[in-house]
């Protein structure tokens, strides 16, 4: 329960009339027996306090212990559209009972929120056949994440209690997207730097990654950035997804987008004409080269 500004909470047990906590009214901790064979309903009742000593009416709080403890979980960390097809996990939980593991069966509701519900049959509705397999898309692809919160309890077979849901949190993060243009053309020995921002910019919101350069073949990142020649290179965005990380490839990759490089060159210059001539005739000489884009 939350207080009004200035006030503070006065906590009761279900008489009304017994505070809370050996009379100091603090707030209750609902005892856990585990040997308990059913769900157990405390009620306790709580009002506020404020700086003058006036004490508002009562409101009724219930808690409900389960019989069953929660499963364990661990959150899970993907790349956007990376292919995973493995069901969600769980480990069944026998802390502060006596029942073995045996004894006790996964209940998954998906991205339902069973804990939300008051009644046995409104959570049963909602139960899964089977773990579901998380999605790695994301709903708004210019987010950086998205957390998607799937729901597992587990129910012990003997006495049929179906503890409540804990949380599994899936997390996606986006792939960097990146917009590239052509540079301008350059001439011999000039050299071009791929990883000048100016030839390519972020799309999307991803500010926290590397990037990498690569020739036609995409296979081998360059050693250098810089580049001579003229051709179709490309460049490729990543970041190492954080743990735990299932999947055996960890970084986050963005898709290879197209560079392409113009050099300009001229080569192999020669000079044909007469090779001796009178004085005061003139002499047509003839310059032939290999290049590109080449002007007279």
């Amino acid at each position: 329960a939350t207080p009004a500004t200035g006030c503070t909470l006065k906590w009761y047990e279900s008489d009304k009339k017994t505070l809370c906590n050996n009379g100091t009214g603090s707030a209750p901790n609902p005892p856990y027996d585990a040997t308990q064979t059913k769900d157990m309903v405390y009620t306790y009742y709580v009002s506020q306090v404020d700086a003058n000593g006036c004490e508002s009416e009562m409101e009724k709080v219930s808690v409900t212990v389960s019989s069953a403890p929660m499963p364990t979980v661990s959150p899970l960390n993907f790349c956007e559209d990376v292919a995973y097809t493995n069901p969600l996990t769980a480990t069944i939980n026998t802390a502060g009972g006596t029942d073995a593991t045996s004894n006790y069966e996964l209940v998954w509701y998906g991205t339902d929120n069973p804990n939300e519900l008051n009644t046995a049959s409104e959570k049963a509705a909602l139960e899964k056949t089977a773990a579901p397999v998380p999605s790695t898309s994301l709903v708004d692809t210019t987010n950086v994440r998205e957390t998607i919160t799937y729901y597992v309890a587990q129910r012990n077979l003997s006495t049929k209690a179906v503890s409540r849901a804990a949380e599994l949190k899936v997390t996606v993060y986006a792939y960097p997207r990146l917009k590239t243009h052509d540079p301008a053309a350059i001439c011999e020995p000039n050299s071009i730097n791929l990883n000048d921002t100016s030839i390519w910019l972020v799309s999307s919101n991803v500010d926290q990654f590397t990037t990498a350069y690569y020739d036609k073949d995409r296979t081998i990142p360059m050693p250098d950035y810089y580049v001579k020649a003229s051709g179709t290179y490309y460049v490729q965005a990543y970041f190492e997804v954080p743990t735990p990380c299932p999947t055996t490839e960890k970084a986050c990759k963005g898709k290879f987008e197209v560079i392409n490089v113009d050099v300009h060159y001229i080569r192999n210059l020669t000079i044909d004409g007469t090779p001796t001539t009178c004085p005061n005739t003139p002499v047509v000489l003839t310059a032939k080269t290999t290049g590109t884009n080449m002007k007279a």
